[in-house]
């Protein structure tokens, strides 16, 4: 099965590969801008932050990486929901957006993180909860993209007379989740769908022992996007964070590093086989295998940890190359 599962796409996607978040910490901030022209030299397409208290502020990293680049995608991926009202974050979304020309890819989830919801003093509420709050915080986003001044009357938000003060064309929306319920959202609202690790467990690496990697979840995911999506099926891009990445120089030191990714994830190495979370293998086998994914799952956008960006760069022409050649 193939063409996004049962679904129908005639034409894929063109590759897209940036950098982050992983590896992208609150230490980078004094490096901020020669990281930032490294990473473009390189030949990436986007540059992304997260949205943690181990990492920079994304939003004005997001706007310095602006001034110092001329092309890059600038991705906050993702928002987390609750650290921020959604008119503020709406506010500081358009002020990057009209400061990079319109680069910023505006990510928005509803937040997972317990550690980070400790540190902050906000409640954990079961994820049900949050993703009712961040339903309702899209639609307020958009609304104030929009540019038009707005009232809002949701079940867990009231706002009154809100005046867009930056106007001009919204980013694109992400939207990332590895649960049902986001996933539809996303199908629905986002111009990008992020398919996440599912946290099936009580925290990611519970989640990652019991197999939130495997090629089969990912295949779940992607037709719950389908399903959702309907007519807008062929105007969404999937995206998935890559968190491993390495080219090798043989097929065994490959299968070694493999190896060595699954006893740290705690799965079995066969279960990475066919997953787009791991890239690990000599050049022609990560080619192959990408392709292989974007003709299967659809997926064609991948952010890569920032160790791995300058052994994946030089594999980027040759996978652009064939867009060309069609």
């Amino acid at each position: 099965m193939s063409r996004w599962l049962s679904g129908r796409v005639d034409a894929l996607r063109p590759f897209r590969f940036g950098v982050g978040p992983s590896g992208l910490l609150g230490d980078l901030a004094g490096e901020w801008r020669r990281t930032v022209a490294a990473i473009e030299a390189l030949g990436y397409s986007s540059l992304c932050l997260g949205d943690h208290l181990s990492m920079m502020g994304p939003l004005p990293a997001l706007a310095a990486a602006a001034a110092w680049s001329e092309r890059l995608a600038l991705g906050l991926m993702v928002a987390a929901n609750d650290y921020r009202a959604p008119v503020l974050l709406a506010q500081e979304a358009m002020t990057v957006q009209a400061i990079s020309g319109g680069r910023l890819e505006l990510g928005l989830g509803a937040g997972w993180d317990a550690s980070d919801y400790r540190q902050l003093g906000l409640p954990f509420d079961r994820p049900g909860a949050r993703i009712d709050r961040l339903t309702e915080a899209v639609r307020i986003v958009k609304l104030y993209c929009a540019g038009e001044p707005f009232d809002f009357a949701g079940e867990h938000y009231r706002l009154e007379g809100v005046v867009p003060a930056v106007r001009g064309p919204r980013p694109r929306v992400m939207i990332g989740g590895g649960g049902p319920r986001v996933l539809a959202l996303a199908a629905r609202e986002a111009d990008i769908v992020g398919i996440n690790v599912p946290l099936g467990g009580a925290d990611l690496r519970s989640s990652l022992a019991a197999g939130a990697t495997a090629s089969e979840r990912v295949e779940a995911a992607v037709e719950t996007v389908r399903a959702a999506a309907g007519p807008r099926l062929a105007e969404i891009e999937l995206h998935v964070n890559v968190l491993a990445c390495q080219v090798t120089a043989t097929a065994a030191e490959g299968t070694s590093r493999t190896a060595a990714v699954a006893a740290r994830l705690g799965v079995a190495a066969a279960e990475l086989a066919d997953s787009p979370f791991v890239l690990i293998g000599p050049a022609e086998e990560i080619v192959a295998k990408l392709r292989r994914l974007r003709e299967r799952l659809g997926v064609s956008y991948f952010t890569v940890p920032r160790a791995a960006a300058p052994g994946l760069a030089p594999l980027l022409p040759e996978l652009r190359g064939a867009e060309a050649a069609r």
